[in-house]
């Protein structure tokens, strides 16, 4: 009987260390899961903020490059801007052609005195 008992507890403590170990590795991979998402996302965060940060600062001094971009952009919105006054004008066709000749040639006038000057 003293045999039965103490083989029974060699049992209980070899299966209490084995559940423990496993218990110890399956916290350990978890943890371990968990700094390596949050190291993942902190390294994503910085590589956007990084960016964000260096784009920032190219505008700031002019070298983002957009600057064509962006004044091909305002012509393109003022020249569909003009074509869409001409089209819904309450004015005729040749009412608005010759307002728009006029003022053509007064800006025409204007730049020739202000270069002569």
């Amino acid at each position: 009987m003293r045999k039965n008992w103490i083989t029974s507890a060699l049992r209980t403590a070899l299966y209490l260390m084995d559940v423990t170990d496993q218990a110890s590795d399956n916290v350990r991979d978890r943890v371990s899961n968990r700094f390596d998402d949050a190291r993942s996302r902190a390294g994503d965060t910085y590589d956007t903020v990084s960016e964000r940060v260096g784009n920032a600062a190219r505008a700031l001094r002019g070298d983002n490059g957009n600057a064509a971009r962006n004044a091909m952009l305002f012509a393109g919105g003022l020249g569909a801007g003009l074509a869409l006054g001409v089209i819904f004008a309450p004015a005729s066709g040749e009412e608005t052609r010759r307002a728009i000749a006029e003022r053509f040639e007064d800006l025409g006038t204007r730049a020739q005195r202000s270069s002569a000057a």
